[in-house]
């Protein structure tokens, strides 16, 4: 038996207080986890109690009644090999509960390991009840919650109704895009603000997020500066497109005119093989009307007033012989006209140049977003295939230009198809402010 006097029991007691509090800590970590291993961490707990408990009888020799004298005597018989041993087997006890409980929180899915995960996300995340009380929020939320309202997050419907609605901290600004609040912080950074309702255990959780556009915001102001300029720009390009038209037109009627000053010469030919050989009365309309067309061509002067690019094409059209049949509306926005007429100029121009003929038919069919033109004529139909070149690629980058398209069909007869949008945006839409 060891003397009660000697040194050995109080260094007892010291390791088996210090195992004690060890046993504590996967004892708690076991009953956060809800595992198995709480049933023996807390019997070794136990265990560890019970002989701390021992050596204090042992030490202070102040038993009361003879179950406590009894405990004591047998406790302070028992061999120090076997007091230590089972202190040694305490310990490896603790560290393989510890060993196992940390085990599974790196491992498993735990509600730490959630909330650790969601406080390393960049953006802000709230989750709270109906009620206001907060079931889930991260460190930035809660960074942006003092800095936007300048108190705590305490109660989830409160906070959500400030960010929204409310009076936000000095130096804070909210402003719109669409439905959705953005606010800017007093630091310069710029929080987009979602919400999201989800059934949770009977009830419904809604769920707040704020997420940070600061980079997003700025490239949008230096984009909305940029699309005023190119606005002037597109006003200046559209005017020069239009007297580009214009020359086109005049030039192409100037050449009209020399072609048929030079085809006089073969009209006089012909009148004079008319009479000589004595014609037939058909050979004479057909030389009556030649004459009559242009005639009528000859004497048409320059207008001195600008005109509608509508009304210039057309009148250019019917001067060169070709006439016109339009079915549905002409669109009257730009740059939709101005293309438009673009075409016209081109596709009547390719009906007398290759097509020999005198009529160019527009169809006009309004979608819900986009507007349609078919271009046909009665001249010859092709031979081959159509190689887009000159005047057709130009006019399919200029359709391209305003977000519409161009293709070319020459089955069952020659068509050119422009699709283009009702609407055309100049430059990017910026948030409105609120």
């Amino acid at each position: 038996m060891i003397p009660a006097s000697s040194l050995f029991w109080p260094t007892f007691a010291l390791l088996s207080l210090f195992l004690f509090f060890a046993c504590v800590i996967p004892a708690a970590l076991s009953l956060r986890q809800r595992r198995w291993l709480l049933l023996p961490s807390l019997a070794l707990l136990a265990v560890v109690f019970f002989q701390e408990q021992c050596t204090v009888l042992v030490i202070f020799q102040n038993a009361h009644g003879k179950a406590a004298q009894a405990l004591s005597r047998w406790f302070s018989a028992m061999p120090p090999e076997i007091m230590l041993a089972a202190l040694a087997a305490e310990l490896a006890g603790v560290l393989l509960l510890l060993r196992s409980v940390i085990r599974y929180e790196k491992s498993q899915i735990t509600s730490m390991s959630v909330k650790e995960a969601v406080d390393s996300l960049p953006a802000g995340v709230c989750m709270y009840l109906p009620s206001g009380q907060v079931i889930l929020v991260n460190q930035a939320m809660e960074h942006f919650c003092r800095q936007a309202t300048g108190s705590m997050l305490i109660n989830g419907e409160q906070f959500r109704d400030c960010l929204f609605n409310g009076d936000l901290s000095a130096a804070c600004e909210r402003i719109w895009a669409g439905e959705t609040p953005v606010i800017i912080l007093p630091e310069g950074t710029v929080w987009a603000l979602a919400e999201h309702t989800a059934p949770y255990r009977g009830d419904t959780v809604r769920r707040l997020l704020a997420s940070e556009i600061t980079e997003a915001y700025q490239k949008t102001l230096s984009l909305r500066q940029m699309q005023k300029k190119l606005s002037a720009l597109n006003e200046r390009l559209t005017a020069y497109n239009r007297e580009i038209v214009a020359l086109t037109a005049e030039k192409e009627l100037l050449d009209a005119r020399l072609r048929l000053h030079d085809q006089m010469g073969e009209d006089l030919l012909v009148m004079k093989r008319f009479i000589l050989q004595n014609g037939t009365e058909a050979e004479q309309k057909e030389i009556e009307t030649m004459l009559r067309r242009n005639v009528s061509f000859l004497k048409t002067g320059r207008q001195g007033e600008k005109k509608d690019e509508y009304a210039l094409m057309l009148e250019t059209a019917e001067k060169l012989g070709v006439h016109i049949h339009i079915t549905g509306t002409l669109p009257q926005t730009e740059p939709q006209k101005h293309i438009i007429a673009a075409a016209i100029h081109e596709c009547f121009t390719n009906t007398l140049r290759h097509a020999r003929g005198d009529t160019l038919r527009l169809n006009i069919a309004e979608q819900e977003e986009q507007i349609t033109i078919r271009f046909t004529n009665n001249g010859l139909q092709p031979t081959g295939p159509i190689r887009e070149a000159g005047g057709l690629a130009s006019l399919h980058v200029l359709a391209e230009s305003a977000g519409g398209t161009m293709a070319i069909a020459v089955q069952p007869r020659f068509t050119v198809t422009l699709t283009l949008p009702k609407e055309v945006s100049n430059g990017l839409s910026g948030i409105d402010r609120g």
